[in-house]
């Protein structure tokens, strides 16, 4: 993984690291426990296309990412990110167990992107929303990877009852998610920087 560019990434959406995890993984939940939650939890889906796919072995999927970056070029040169880049890179520990515990979810979330010919570097977005806790909550009740709150979920078509809420559904939230910075990208006229700062703000 690009260093350079999870910092990036980081530095535009920063406001968004308040959020509660509940419950969350301690710093020594390893990737292979953080697994098992998701094969636990994959019977909750209409679709276990997910799960089938995310353990190719063969794929180098942070390779994938690099190689479909289109938003490196707009951090050079600017003292506001360059700062919160020296905060996250003081933190590499930090950055190293949020990549691990984002294992069973990149290969689903660059799919996406690429289908939709996105840049792949919206696939670190859920590093700095929730640390890819599917569990993770906020204090404004934002949930799930994406940190969606429970109006613009529902304007996404995310249901959420008290047996189903699908904010936390991985793949109906990316899919979410997706159709979010879609719009907010068409609302800012293309701009993908402003399509960060507005899914934060």
């Amino acid at each position: 993984i690009s260093l350079s560019l999870v910092l990036f990434i980081a530095s535009l959406t920063s406001g968004c690291l308040s959020y509660e995890q509940q419950p969350h993984p301690t710093p020594t939940t390893t990737v292979q426990n953080y697994k098992h939650v998701v094969v636990a939890q994959q019977s909750r889906y209409k679709s276990s296309a997910m799960y089938e796919v995310i353990h190719e072995e063969d794929a180098d999927i942070w390779q994938r990412v690099r190689e479909g970056f289109q938003l490196q070029s707009l951090s050079d040169n600017n003292p506001r990110v360059d700062h919160q880049r020296l905060w996250f890179a003081s933190r590499s520990k930090s950055i190293e167990i949020i990549s691990e515990r984002s294992s069973p979810y990149m290969y689903y979330i660059v799919e996406s992107l690429a289908a939709r010919n996105m840049p792949l570097e919206l696939a670190l977005l859920p590093m700095i929303e929730s640390g890819y806790n599917p569990l993770a909550y906020s204090t404004s009740h934002a949930s799930g990877l994406w940190q969606f709150i429970p109006s613009t979920g529902r304007h996404f078509k995310l249901t959420q009852s008290h047996w189903y809420d699908g904010r936390r559904d991985i793949m109906a939230s990316t899919q979410a998610a997706l159709d979010y910075l879609e719009y907010l990208h068409r609302m800012f006229d293309n701009d993908w920087l402003l399509a960060l700062a507005a899914y934060n703000s």
